[in-house]
């Protein structure tokens, strides 16, 4: 049924381990394999906000989705009503339109791969004033992309990662 294909949707992308006779349990990673993850992830964003920085042709019409993408994301992120799924949503269809910029579906579809897989962690971690922080980094990131600065849109996208890295370290050492 629908529920028993949403469970083997989610353990294809690594979020639940199911067993056998026992049923789906959370995915645990240990602290070294989450480490690894998130230097990996801070890698392949930094990369991927650095093509979409270092295209030479950048359409006017996009850039400008970019821009308001990223104040969008920032008024969400400031409205005290909203959802997480609001900003989620919203910080998806910016990552969407930097993902047309940078013109590497690989790179876009990798770091979009390798968020999913922490997905669970950042239920505890998403707070509103944390998705202010993150917000502005994104509008960082959007302006060093319409500036045509890749070295600026990569270092925001590297340290946003680790920042969140850090977090989760701070919530680990907390349980």
């Amino acid at each position: 049924g629908p529920v028993r294909e949403a469970l083997r949707r989610l353990e294809r992308e690594k979020l639940v381990v199911i067993a056998p006779r026992t049923g789906a349990a959370v995915a645990q990673m240990n602290a070294q394999a989450l480490e690894a993850h998130f230097r990996l992830r801070a890698e392949v964003g930094a990369l991927f906000v650095r093509l979409a920085a270092e295209r030479v042709q950048r359409p006017p019409a996009l850039v400008a989705a970019i821009l308001e993408g990223a104040e969008v994301l920032a008024e969400v992120a400031a409205d005290e009503s909203a959802q997480v799924g609001d900003y989620i949503r919203a910080r998806r269809r910016l990552t969407d339109l930097i993902a047309t910029l940078a013109a590497a579906p690989y790179v876009s579809e990798l770091s979009q791969e390798l968020e999913r897989e922490v997905a669970i962690l950042w239920a505890p971690m998403n707070s509103a004033a944390r998705r202010r922080r993150s917000a502005g980094g994104w509008r960082k990131i959007a302006r060093a992309i319409a500036s045509g600065d890749p070295e600026a849109a990569e270092a925001e996208g590297r340290r946003m990662v680790l920042e969140s890295l850090d977090e989760v370290r701070r919530m680990e050492a907390l349980d």
